[in-house]
């Protein structure tokens, strides 16, 4: 099983474009609702992240993802996935974002919410988890100068969504308990939101839109994979608007 997913960072003219979404509502919106936590009127943003990748979590089922993540000092960030569905469609942009504020005893909470269709969702709330480096080997993204979306995920560049992702016992398709492949105890707590949203379709259906939305809250309130929490976040995120 090859663990290297497959894209590249974003060209500057790619980054113009992408940037774009920074004057519509949903855009607006979110830095409006990050303010009442953190003044961003005295932090300036800049892009710290920027790439496009080949998703494929479903067997068979491939979507084209652009990041590009917009830091305010370390005190908020937003993060716009825009998803191609299918080749030849437009993208359609999911908005993230995040503000971390410190409480009275030192600790920092992070505050995470999610803009669809003008209006801005609370998504979760937790303690910000503290990074292991130590965690399981994980995804990579590859840096391939000749990527273009859909135009080259193969078995060599991907992986082709079916068993558990490099590292886990219940992230994957037909990876779990009573799968094909996997189950047993989670190697970390990405793997506990795993666990649990396996368990959800299992009560509420396959593809719930609330068992998705849970997902990506879990995924982001918790250490892990960032290449497979980004993948989740992506693949998810128009199922989970639905909730």
């Amino acid at each position: 099983m090859n663990n290297v997913v497959n894209g590249r960072q974003m060209k500057e003219n790619e980054i113009v474009t992408a940037l774009k979404i920074s004057e519509t509502k949903d855009f607006q919106q979110m830095i409006s609702t990050l303010g009442l936590y953190v003044n961003l009127n005295q932090i300036n943003s800049e892009v710290t992240e920027a790439y496009m990748m080949d998703a494929a979590i479903e067997a068979g089922d491939v979507k084209a993802v652009q990041k590009v993540t917009h830091n305010f000092a370390e005190k908020a960030k937003i993060e716009v996935f825009n998803v191609v569905e299918k080749a030849g469609e437009t993208p359609h942009p999911y908005i993230y974002g995040s503000a971390i504020v410190e409480n009275c005893i030192g600790e920092k909470i992070v505050h995470e919410f999610t803009a669809i269709n003008g209006k801005v969702h609370p998504l979760t709330s937790y303690l910000q988890p503290v990074e292991d480096n130590e965690a399981a080997e994980g995804l990579k993204l590859n840096e391939d100068p000749n990527y273009e979306p859909f135009s080259s995920i193969t078995a060599q560049h991907v992986f082709n969504g079916e068993g558990c992702f490099p590292g886990y016992r219940h992230c994957g398709k037909n990876c779990g308990d009573g799968k094909k492949t996997g189950g047993g105890e989670p190697t970390e707590n990405l793997d506990v939101c795993c666990r649990a949203h396996d368990r959800c379709w299992s009560n509420f259906g396959t593809s719930d839109p609330c068992c998705d939305k849970n997902l990506i809250s879990c995924s982001k309130a918790t250490s892990g994979d960032k290449v497979l929490k980004d993948l989740i976040a992506s693949y998810f995120a128009n199922n989970a608007s639905k909730c």
